[in-house]
């Protein structure tokens, strides 16, 4: 995998660029272990979106209480934050591929306005788990 930051890292950004590292790399495992599931996820998404019952939500927050007894000052504390944070992306990019594209970035909250050049979702993800936008 390349490297995307060069070294020394400014100590005000040296824990998003150890979090987007440790990404990048959780990112190969996650793809290794759920890409065969990834049209249920979706159809999961499609059928019960984010509601409290939703496959989704019971995903994203059952690492909250994993963290909470482990405590953020543990290994396994982070890693059960950092878990809930890989799955909310996963719930993203499932949102993504069902219901289509994210507004403009750097908005406030609330106030949508389309981004005009997002990039698409690539052809080859399309032919691996086809167009499932429901609009």
């Amino acid at each position: 995998m390349p490297r995307i930051v060069e070294f020394p890292i400014p100590e005000e950004r040296s824990a998003r660029l150890h979090w987007l590292t440790w990404y990048q790399k959780e990112l190969v495992y996650v793809d290794n272990k759920f890409d065969d599931q990834r049209n249920g996820h979706d159809e999961e998404m499609r059928t019960q979106g984010i509601s409290d019952e939703s496959f989704w939500f019971r995903q994203i927050f059952q690492y909250v209480p994993r963290a909470r007894l482990m405590g953020l000052d543990t290994p396994n504390g982070r890693q059960a934050l950092a878990k809930m944070c890989m799955t909310a992306i996963g719930c993203l990019e499932s949102c993504l591929r069902v219901h289509g594209p994210l507004p403009e970035p750097g908005q406030p909250s609330g106030y949508i306005t389309d981004w005009t050049d997002a990039p698409k979702i690539s052809d080859a993800e399309r032919a691996l788990y086809g167009d499932r936008r429901t609009t």
